[in-house]
């Protein structure tokens, strides 16, 4: 009678564990559904700020199409484009780097965000500027630069311009690589804005893909990565 009663016990245990794991299952593949449709959304709407923000400038000559966009809002600061790629956005900046992470180039909530500048920079002056922006799927926003992560691609994908209010400057791909969250220093806009030979060394050093172009200027591009603990970067630049 009592080894009965431990079966039924055992087989009782059995099934509340096979309960609990497809409980966790189902909501494993619930998260798993609501984040596609949520990028999937994400995605869609930053199509349609792009389209709006092309539309804004789509008279304007390349000297004007920052000022353009400052009428919508005076936070947009420059223009980054990346030749034969999706790259091709208007860049904001503010006092922080936290509010465009969720606002479009018009300030409106945006689950995409928008591509913007550290806060410390002074695009202008700054010899080593760093812009930052999601890494979402179909290349949307700064999803494209996973595409760097290809030597064929990286040496066939190597123009640009970058647009600031007053000026224009062809862009040069230099560097492509993936780095851990802990690797701070090339972010440390306070030390390295004017001391691009240092940041160019760690590229020299760190870097997976390397083009040797004499730039005087340059323009990082980061995101974060499909693993949490690391970033994907391009680094550009192009000369004063």
């Amino acid at each position: 009678m009592r080894s009965k009663i431990k079966v039924v016990d055992v087989l009782n245990v059995f099934n509340s564990c096979l309960s609990v794991l497809f409980i966790l299952l189902f909501a494993v593949i619930a998260i798993i559904g609501i984040y596609a449709i949520f990028d999937s959304f994400s995605v869609i709407e930053s199509g349609k700020e792009i389209e709006e923000a092309a539309k804004i400038i789509a008279d304007a000559d390349d000297f004007d199409r920052v000022k353009k966009l400052k009428e919508t809002n005076p936070d947009v600061v420059a223009w980054i484009k990346i030749d034969n790629t999706d790259i091709d956005y208007p860049v904001t900046q503010t006092s922080n780097n936290t509010f465009y992470l969720n606002h479009n180039f018009k300030k409106e909530s945006s689950l995409a965000g928008s591509i913007f500048a550290d806060y410390r920079n002074k695009l202008a002056k700054d010899k080593y500027v760093v812009a930052y922006g999601h890494n979402m799927s179909g290349h949307s926003m700064f999803g494209y630069l996973n595409m760097f992560n290809n030597k064929t691609f990286f040496d066939s994908h190597t123009k640009g311009k970058y647009y600031l209010e007053n000026d224009v400057y062809d862009l040069e791909v230099l560097s492509y690589a993936i780095i851990d969250n802990n690797t701070q220093e090339i972010y440390d806009v306070d030390t390295y804005a004017n001391k691009p030979e240092a940041v160019l060394k760690f590229f020299k050093e760190r870097g997976r893909y390397t083009r040797d172009v004499k730039t005087d200027r340059l323009l990082l591009l980061s995101t974060c990565y499909s693993d949490t603990s690391k970033r994907v970067v391009l680094l550009t630049g192009y000369n004063e």
